[in-house]
This record gives structure tokens, sequence and C-alpha cells, in this order.
């Protein structure tokens, strides 16, 4: 029979990246935290965090999520 590819075959670079997203995300609000944040306040870092770091990190999930062969 044919082999099927994996449905998740090359998406492990966007994942790590996406990962390493949340992660800046979070250090931001954990840091904020350690600098005698609310907790309420702490999250709205972490979503103002999320909003400015997604305008860094969206061209390099763009970038590493893989095409299928019809679309290149």
């Amino acid at each position: 029979m044919y082999q099927t590819p994996s449905p998740t075959h090359g998406y492990v670079p966007v994942v790590v990246a996406f990962w390493l997203y949340l992660a800046a995300a979070g250090v931001s609000a954990l840091g904020s935290m350690a600098l005698g944040v609310s907790d309420s306040g702490a999250l709205l870092v972490f979503l103002v965090a999320a909003v400015l770091l997604l305008k860094l990190f969206l061209p390099v999930f763009r970038r590493l999520t893989p095409r299928a062969s019809h679309e290149e």
C-alpha cells in the first residue's frame, strides 16, 4: 500500500516556537508577580505580553509551518 505521511510531520519546529512564545509570556507574568503585582495584574501582564510577542512570533510561525506539496 501507499505510505501515508503522519499528520504532525514537520510541525516540531512550530511546536517548539509556540512553547517558547508561551514561556516568554509566562516569564513576564511571573516576573511581574515577583515584583509585587497582584494575580489579576499578572494575568493582565501575561495577556499584554502575549499580544505584543505575537507580533514578533507570527512571522516565525508562518515561516516554520510546513507547506503541502500542492501549495508550493
